[in-house]
């Protein structure tokens, strides 16, 4: 529905939408419609058109209208929304090749929002297969909750350095303040990771 790269006027393809209901015609020119509002940054009104059913029950490019809305949402700033497209595509086109993509998207909207913890669950599949950008972005989420010891024992065991199942890190002896601290790691890559210790109790 394009020529040269070029999108039609905006009228004639909300026309084609309504002479051809439920027919793949229409769905495509419902995404088209997306796309030229998109263009004009009317996010919401692209989100809105590409929640219709006609595109998943008439075309076969379903996921990426999806992805097309968790892109329109996100940009809307309505970054709930976004979030659970962006997990829907991955959670009902597995296979898609958007939905990797997706699965980080989420990610970096949770880093967005202020909520860094949640990362690791969101990622964990992506993790136990070794993906390199779900792993960094897991360990960045251990840094952003303070969590410094968690996202070493992460990174030696997602590198595969043979940890024994825990690390221990020994700081402040230089300043008189020693504390050990224990990070308990399970094999299982992206899995959660147990934090304990002793600290020296300052005076005031």
């Amino acid at each position: 529905m394009t020529r040269g790269g070029v999108l039609p006027g905006e009228d004639a393809v909300a026309r084609i939408e309504s002479e051809f209901p439920k027919t793949t015609a229409g769905a495509l020119a419902k995404i088209v419609h997306a796309r030229i509002k998109i263009n004009a940054k009317d996010f919401a009104g692209a989100a809105a058109l590409l929640d219709a059913s006609v595109i998943r029950d008439y075309t076969v490019i379903p996921d990426y209208a999806l992805s097309m809305k968790a892109s329109a949402l996100e940009q809307a700033n309505r970054h709930v929304e976004a979030r659970a497209a962006y997990e829907q595509v991955a959670r009902d086109y597995p296979n898609s090749l958007r939905a990797r993509e997706a699965l980080l998207q989420d990610a970096r909207l949770f880093t967005q929002d202020g909520q860094a913890g949640a990362i690791p669950v969101a990622l964990k599949q992506l993790a136990a297969k070794d993906d390199a950008a779900a792993l960094l972005l897991t360990a960045k989420a251990f840094e952003q909750t303070g969590n410094s010891t968690a996202a070493l024992a992460g990174y030696l065991r997602d590198i595969g350095w043979p940890h024994g199942n825990a690390i221990e890190i020994v700081q402040g002896e230089d300043m008189g303040m020693r504390s050990r601290i224990r990070a308990e790691i399970s094999p299982v890559v992206g899995a959660s990771i147990r934090v304990s210790g002793t600290a020296r109790v300052l005076s005031g």
